[in-house]
């Protein structure tokens, strides 16, 4: 396939996956999170709104801890941050 060109097969077997009956597992978010991996899709399928798809989060690099930071012990406000983040993932 040329990367330049939209294959619509694709495109139908990312929207019939979830009606497989082996794969009844996968909900929005997962065709959501996907569609935003992929650059094609994102290209094409970007601005639309899937229905109980949720949010995805886009952290910027900048707020990201870094390696060398995990070396040095947390301190209290570094486990508030952490457990807020998992309370909300």
């Amino acid at each position: 396939m040329d990367c330049g060109k939209f294959d619509p097969s694709e495109f139908y077997s990312i929207i019939f996956f979830e009606k497989d009956g082996a794969h009844n597992n996968k909900i929005p978010y997962h065709i959501q999170l996907a569609i935003c991996k992929d650059n094609e899709l994102n290209e094409l399928l970007g601005n639309i709104t899937i229905a109980q798809g949720d949010v995805v989060l886009n952290i910027h690099e900048s707020l990201l801890k870094k390696t060398e930071d995990a070396k040095t012990p947390d301190s209290y406000t570094n486990r508030i941050l952490k457990d807020a983040m998992n309370l909300i993932l």
